[in-house]
This record gives C-alpha cells, structure tokens and sequence, in this order.
C-alpha cells in the first residue's frame, strides 16, 4: 500500500512498546485489508488486546507531534498519525458508521478527515493532504 519513499517516512517514526517503527507500513496495510474485508462481507477479524488499532496508532502519534521539538520525529509521527487518520475515515465511509453523520468540528471530535489534511501538512506531504481534503464532507446538515 506504500511506495518505498512513503514506508521509509513511516520507519522513521518513535519506538513504541510492542510496536516497532519497521512494522508501521504492514501493520497500517493490514488494517486497511481487515476494512475492505469486512465492507466485502468477509468475516470480521477481531484485534486482539495487544494490537494496536488504528484509533491507538493515530492517538500515540498525535501526542508525538504535539510534545516533541524535533523536526524529524514530528514529521514522521504526523505522517504515521494522518496514514492513520486517513484509514479510520476509509473505515467510516466505507462500513458506513453512524459516526458519518456527526459534526466535522465540536467540542469533543475533530472528523477524521480533517485531522489527517493538518498532519498531513505537519508532514509536509501535500499531495496527500490534497487527497485527504478532497475527502472532508462540508455539506452536512448543521455544518457551518
């Protein structure tokens, strides 16, 4: 699912107990395979308790950029946290979760789709945040 240059940017993020930076580009593949499987009405592949899930990937990642000063480190988590982002807006839109329907923007969530545009940027990587904007769903009901 990456090209060498992009599972390169991903092998350069921070360590993490029971997740080693080299895992980053199977394991995000793995978890985009498991959402298709399951919109193609494949059986349902549950995470086991040490796995970690695409919410736990982009939530480590996330608090990577926003507490660390070096440029590098911040830029390789904000592209393992947007790839995250990314998938977890690939898994709404496509199991067509309730979630879909919620505001892109309140108190308690920032959608999916936002999150991975801006850490994307963070990355600098903006052929992809054009991608993931071309995503954000900005006719919604409530929207303003």
């Amino acid at each position: 699912m990456f090209d060498p240059e992009t599972a390169s940017l991903l092998r350069a993020a921070p360590e993490f107990p029971d997740l080693a930076p080299n895992d980053l580009p199977q394991m995000l593949t793995s978890h985009y395979a498991r959402i298709v499987s399951m919109r193609l009405g494949g059986e349902e592949h549950p995470i086991q308790d040490g796995d970690w899930t695409l919410d736990r990937i982009a939530d480590t990642y996330e608090l990577v950029v926003s507490i660390n000063n070096e440029p590098s480190i911040r830029r390789s988590s904000a592209f393992v946290a947007a790839s995250a982002q990314q998938l977890i807006a690939r898994r709404e839109e496509l199991l067509e979760e309730e979630i879909a329907e919620r505001e892109n923007v309140s108190r308690d969530r920032l959608a999916p789709e936002i999150a991975a545009v801006l850490l994307f940027l963070a990355a600098e990587q903006y052929a992809d945040a054009f991608e993931a904007a071309s995503k954000v769903k900005i006719e919604r009901e409530g929207q303003h």
